[in-house]
């Protein structure tokens, strides 16, 4: 996957604070365990949707020093997707192999491992069984919205559990516009994902990748203005990223990977 340079740039929403530090009535066995230790250093612990993951994969270097946190939900709403034959699934599938990548074989993934900017990135999970016991903020929020099975929910809980365990700030990002409703109305700081919009400037000084096509397929693109791919050539390419499209050596076009 290739990536632009740029960090993370989220966009806030206002909300009322966050759950206070607390020391609850887990070990710290289950705290490592379930994800909930924090890691030495500082900087923010940001939680990422899966809505995130799948628009764009490459997110989970964009951090630089801060700890990412992926909640076990978010896993297995990857799994649903990644079988599908479309950009959501080969999005899916991409961040899976990121992720296999990052831990290795070896790491403890609740506990983390370090990133090249600094920061760190784990597994963080939520056992409503076990945590609401300790946390008068998830009993909470379980009376605010009672389903436990819906994901978006669940992935809240494990916000705000997280913020209950972790040093400040804690942030939820997520491109969900619902979910940004339902995370502000029980104190959950959140904010949109904004990297993929890649400056040209950006972009121009980057050398470009060059796809391969046959002299119909650029005729037909110079002509509409757009043209279909696949995930077989487009892969290891990122939204936003800025390609030359050439058939033969004279014959070139600069194009935008769109979706």
């Amino acid at each position: 996957m290739v990536e632009a340079t740029s960090d993370a740039q989220v966009a806030p929403n206002m909300v009322s604070p966050m759950p206070q530090k607390t020391d609850a009535l887990l070990t710290t066995a289950q705290l490592e365990n379930f994800g909930l230790k924090s890691p030495e250093g500082f900087g923010k612990h940001y939680v990422l949707d899966t809505n995130v993951l799948l628009h764009e994969p490459g997110c989970l270097t964009r951090f630089q020093d801060n700890h990412l946190c992926i909640p076990a939900d978010v896993l297995s709403e990857l799994d649903r997707f990644k079988t599908e034959q479309t950009e959501r699934g080969a999005n899916a599938r991409r961040v899976h192999r990121k992720l296999t990548e990052i831990f290795g074989p070896q790491a403890q993934v609740t506990k983390g491992v370090p990133t090249d900017g600094g920061g760190t990135i784990r597994l963080v999970i939520y056992d409503p069984s076990l945590c609401e016991k300790s946390s008068k903020e998830l009993r909470r929020f379980h009376r605010i919205f009672p389903d436990r099975e819906r994901v978006d929910h669940r992935i809240l809980a494990c916000t705000l559990l997280l913020a209950e365990h972790v040093d400040p700030p804690v942030v939820l990002v997520t491109k969900d516009l619902n979910m940004q409703l339902k995370a502000r109305a029980v104190g959950i700081t959140c904010e949109d994902y904004l990297n993929d919009k890649v400056a040209p400037q950006d972009s121009a000084n980057r050398e470009m990748v060059r796809l391969t096509l046959d002299q119909n397929e650029l005729q037909r693109f110079a002509s509409s203005g757009e043209i279909e791919l696949g995930v077989e050539r487009t892969s290891g390419l990122h939204v936003n990223q800025y390609v030359l499209l050439e058939a033969g050596e004279k014959q070139t076009i600069p194009a935008r990977l769109a979706s």
